[in-house]
C-alpha cells in the first residue's frame, strides 16, 4: 500500500461473495465468512454464519470492551453469553458483551443462519 500507485479511497470498500473464504467451517458443515471489516484503530468486522443442525462454536473471550451484535436471517440460534442461554427466533437481535465467554449453536434440525458484527476497541493499536 506504501508504495502503490494506484489511488487510495478509503470511503468505500466493496467485497463480493467470491472475495470471501470461510474462516470456520463447523464439523456438521457450518461456516462463518468475514463479509466486511473497517480499517480503524478499532476492530469492526461483519460476518456471515451459517450453522448446520448439531454445529456449536465457543468463543473466547475478546479483549475488555468488545461488544458483539447477531441477527437472525433464518432459524433458531442458541446463543449463550457467560453461561447464560437465550435462543434467538428468526429476526430476533442481540447485543452482547464479547469480552466474556460466549457460544452460538444450533439445535434445531434446519440450517441457522445470523449475521454478526464485532467491535472490539483499541484492537489494532499496537503497544
Amino acid at each position: 500500500d506504501l508504495v502503490s500507485d494506484a489511488p487510495q479511497d478509503p470511503r468505500m470498500v466493496v467485497t463480493t461473495a467470491a472475495d470471501r473464504v470461510p474462516l470456520w467451517r463447523g464439523e456438521a458443515g457450518g461456516s462463518a465468512t468475514l463479509a466486511a471489516s473497517a480499517e480503524t484503530p478499532d476492530m469492526l468486522e461483519l460476518w456471515d454464519w451459517t450453522l448446520a443442525p448439531g454445529d456449536r462454536f465457543e468463543s473466547e473471550a475478546h479483549r475488555s470492551g468488545t461488544r458483539e451484535l447477531v441477527h437472525v436471517v433464518s432459524g433458531r440460534l442458541g446463543l449463550t453469553v457467560d453461561g447464560e442461554l437465550r435462543m434467538l427466533q428468526l429476526g430476533e437481535a442481540a447485543s452482547y458483551a464479547g469480552y466474556v465467554p460466549h457460544a452460538y449453536a444450533n439445535s434445531g434440525r434446519r440450517p441457522v443462519r445470523f449475521t454478526m458484527t464485532v467491535f472490539e476497541p483499541l484492537a489494532r493499536v499496537r503497544p
